[in-house]
């Protein structure tokens, strides 16, 4: 974890291995040292730029990095980007004490200027992730251990609590990104209930897991049918984060997470080509592991309570076939027809589940449908919900996330399309891939009654298929920073500070 300052010395006088200073194309440094450093290099400030300078002893600094943001009023993501780039384009040189300065930014007002030093922040410790766990030849490059931003002394008050929350959310992600790239042989679905008991050594979290024999008990027939394939067996983790200042502990903000540790697609195989990538069908869950490490490090005042249905999806001698009808805990029946749309079943129970939580709403996130690569492209979210409030908060978490989310409808001919000749509802729509996305939200909203709730679909966004600005090729924790935001937002407008 790297150590994070606020300070208001110029960033020119400041001793470090590597200045960043990220520049508007419409706006240059009020240092007169930098500006005629910036205007030797004729850097325009275009998106994703980045150029790095060896200072030769004219600045206390080794290297100075000019990193565009482009140009117009600058939005956090130009920031998070421009924060990365920079971060990126130091890679390899043994850059471990860094400092952003903040003198080339466009004004904004105190919210905003809070908004884009949070953003800077974030960018630059998630471009510096690196999964190195496994290698043994070629061990991890230095990372950073110092970061500082610089700013005006009029903007401290800001910046701090800017600083602490960018803190929290890069160590969420970070935290969720790490769970997506262990080995599918490594995190079973027990090893992925152990994290998640670990989080529980905070007494402001308390954690509980159930396995074969409990939920068999209670009824989940749906999450149980999906690992029957599986030598490894399943769990269901539930964790209560109830910190004493949170007022309305009884109505929790529930949090869902789709947690396949594999999925071959069972008995509807999947090809094998990139099938490797499948590790990562439990971004959902890892996504709602991440916004808990980040509400237990910024203590937020709200009750939340996180669901985990773990399964490994595989097809082995017990597996689910297609044909099969199985009772979920709600006690409608499902005819499974194809058992690659293994999500849904398992989120079924959960979902279900957390009604019986007196919730304030149920969130869910889940790698749930191919088709919304169609629709986004690598891109852009899927949001359902069934409250407007709810869509709207997200869409508000997105202007300071940055992880684009889109509202998409539930209208009620999708269910139609779920119906069975020989059970309650059917796993897939009689039309297959036509508005697929839409019939598998619909098909999850048959199990959260009347209750608050949004669903977020993150299979096209959980994968990078090429290195981004702030992400890494693979594994991208998609959804973490948003819950994450969320959460901030919520407690932020219950009037604490967050």
């Amino acid at each position: 974890m790297s150590a994070l300052t606020v300070v208001t010395t110029p960033a020119a006088q400041i001793a470090c291995d590597a200045l960043i200073l990220p520049l508007a194309a419409d706006h240059k440094p009020l240092d007169p040292a930098l500006a005629r450093v910036v205007a030797a290099e004729d850097v325009a400030g275009r998106p994703d730029e980045a150029v790095v300078i060896a200072s030769l002893g004219l600045l206390p600094a080794a290297r100075l990095v000019l990193t565009g943001l482009g140009a117009g009023p600058v939005t956090p993501e130009e920031a998070r980007r421009a924060a990365g780039a920079a971060v990126k384009a130091l890679r390899g040189r043994g850059v471990s004490r860094i400092v952003i300065d903040t003198a080339g930014l466009p004004e904004h007002d105190a919210d905003g200027f809070a908004r884009v030093v949070q953003a800077l922040v974030e960018g630059a410790l998630s471009a510096d992730y690196e999964f190195a766990r496994y290698r043994t030849q070629e061990p991890g490059r230095a990372r950073i251990a110092h970061l500082a931003i610089a700013v005006p002394a009029g903007r401290q008050v800001q910046a701090e609590p800017a600083l602490r929350r960018a803190g929290a959310v890069a160590d969420a992600v970070n935290a969720a990104r790490d769970l997506c790239n262990e080995p599918p042989n490594r995190l079973t679905p027990a090893a992925f209930a152990a994290r998640i008991e670990a989080l529980g050594a905070d007494p402001r979290l308390n954690v509980s897991v159930l396995g074969r024999a409990a939920m068999e008990e209670l009824g989940m027939g749906a999450l149980l049918a999906v690992a029957q394939g599986s030598r490894h067996e399943p769990r269901f983790v539930r964790a209560d984060y109830r910190p004493a200042a949170a007022p309305n502990l009884d109505a929790p903000l529930v949090l869902v997470g789709k947690s396949v540790t594999f999925d071959t697609g069972g008995i509807s195989l999947k090809p094998a080509l990139d099938m490797e990538r499948q590790k990562t069908d439990m971004g959902g869950g890892a996504a709602v592991f991440g916004a808990l490490t980040a509400a237990l490090a910024l203590g937020l005042p709200l009750a939340v309570t996180g669901l985990f249905p773990i399964v490994e999806n595989m097809p082995g001698g017990g597996a689910t076939r297609p044909g099969d009808v199985v009772r979920t805990l709600s006690g409608r029946t499902v005819e499974i027809l194809n058992t690659d749309a293994e999500g849904r079943l398992i989120l079924a129970d959960a979902l279900h589940y957390a009604r019986s939580l007196n919730p304030r709403a149920i969130i869910d996130l889940a790698t749930l449908t191919g088709a919304s690569s169609i629709v986004f492209g690598p891109v852009g979210i899927g949001l359902f919900a069934s409250d407007l409030a709810l869509a709207v908060a997200f869409q508000q978490a997105e202007a300071t996330a940055g992880e684009r989310v889109w509202p998409l409808p539930l209208w009620p001919e999708y269910r139609e399309l779920l119906r069975s000749r020989i059970a309650d509802l059917r796993n897939i729509s009689t039309t297959i891939q036509q508005g697929s996305m839409m019939t598998a939200a619909s098909f999850l909203r048959a199990f959260v009654g009347d209750e608050p709730w949004a669903h977020l679909d993150i299979y096209n966004t959980a994968w990078n298929e090429a290195e981004h600005p702030h992400l890494p090729k693979g594994p991208t924790a998609s959804g973490t920073r948003l819950l994450a935001q969320f959460l901030i937002d919520e407690a932020q407008r219950a009037g604490a500070p967050a």
